[in-house]
């Protein structure tokens, strides 16, 4: 039903092959970073396609996608428990804000785009907008056949990410680059497919 020219509620698909469904319902397995893992009023913001909008229209109760090129003022504020945000264009942050409720949690997805942000710029939009309990995953390999979510800002889960295919000094030495990246931005900037999990603050 549309709800309005830029803001679409989209109704639940069916499901299919067990194996398909299988890789559609991993998809979804950051819902499990939240502290509840039930998707029950989402919003999409950016490109209502792939894997990751058939899982949302499959998983939520209620699913409203907003495109990218929608204004700030013509969301409906503060109605949905989790905003997917899957664009880096500027004032997509902001439309995530006015979508969500209070203590409602941000999901974005940040891949290789022309508005490639820094992890500084990315903070800074989210603390501007309201967002709190900011974590950073690299999702590897990618985001469509993400096998573990690994937090950037754990100097330890990352030192184990580095090197576990290795043995000897070479897994000494990439445990302590592990260590030592933790505490920096490289790795933020390095890998290619980043989430950010965030509420939304009172």
């Amino acid at each position: 039903m549309t709800t309005e020219s830029t803001q679409l509620d989209v109704a639940p698909v069916e499901w299919g092959r067990p194996d398909r469904d299988l890789q559609i319902a991993r998809r979804l397995d950051w819902r499990y970073l939240l502290p509840d893992p039930r998707l029950r009023e989402v919003t999409l913001i950016g490109r209502p396609e792939g894997i990751l909008f058939e899982a949302l229209q499959r998983f939520s109760e209620k699913l409203t996608v907003i495109p990218r090129s929608a204004r700030r003022t013509q969301t409906t504020p503060g109605n949905s428990d989790v905003a997917v945000v899957r664009s880096s264009e500027p004032g997509a942050v902001a439309l995530a804000s006015r979508a969500l409720r209070t203590g409602g949690y941000l999901y974005w997805e940040l891949g290789a785009s022309r508005w490639r942000l820094s992890p500084r710029s990315c903070l800074g939009a989210l603390r501007k907008h309201g967002f709190d309990e900011i974590e950073v995953y690299w999702c590897r390999p990618n985001f469509d056949k993400c096998m573990e979510m690994i937090p950037l800002r754990e100097s330890s889960a990352l030192a184990f990410a580095l090197s576990r295919r290795f043995g000897g000094k070479r897994r000494s030495m990439l445990q302590v680059a592990g260590h030592l990246l933790a505490s920096t931005e490289i790795p933020a900037r390095l890998m290619l497919c980043r989430s950010v999990v965030a509420r939304k603050a009172g």
